[in-house]
């Protein structure tokens, strides 16, 4: 079975960028640069048949909950879309999430862009902040969840220019 992680790579190649470090042991996908359109009707129903494998018919109606709701806070500014960043377990603690983080804000930085990520594990939001994300927005998805589902941090970063950085740094 295709996982999330999986399927979010195969957008980042077709429609992003993608890190990773330690052999493999950890990856970052960030999507939607800024300059590039966010899909369309279209090509969100390409992408439905793949979707449906990743999450099967069964949780088709939590994703589409947590989806809407992740859309209604979504950024309207340009910026890059930290969509997944990953540690394969037994590599987690080493500094690999870090590292990938630097690697791209410094891209990122050098644009002189923001970037956005969305995260439900409160304990990530501290390595976030480290790297000048700050929490601008907190909320549930829609139900169908019974128990109100997970609680999800909206992180932002905003444009900060490469030469600012490096003189505060």
């Amino acid at each position: 079975m295709t996982t999330f992680f999986e399927w979010g790579l195969g957008q980042g190649l077709a429609h992003g960028h993608v890190d990773q470090a330690g052999e493999c042991q950890a990856g970052a996908v960030w999507l939607r640069p800024p300059g590039h359109p966010t899909p369309g009707l279209l090509e969100e129903l390409a992408m439905l048949p793949r979707f449906v494998t990743v999450t099967g018919w069964a949780g088709m109606a939590r994703a589409r909950a947590v989806q809407a709701a992740m859309a209604r806070h979504f950024p309207r500014a340009p910026h890059w879309y930290l969509a997944f960043l990953g540690v394969h377990p037994q590599a987690q603690g080493r500094g690999l999430g870090s590292l990938l983080l630097r690697h791209h804000l410094a891209r990122i930085d050098a644009e002189n862009a923001a970037a956005w990520l969305e995260t439900a594990r409160p304990r990530n939001v501290a390595l976030y902040r480290r790297h000048g994300f700050e929490v601008v927005a907190t909320f549930r998805p829609d139900p169908p969840y019974d128990d109100g589902g997970p609680e999800i941090y909206g992180m932002w970063r905003p444009a900060r220019s490469a030469s600012s950085v490096s003189s505060t740094a």
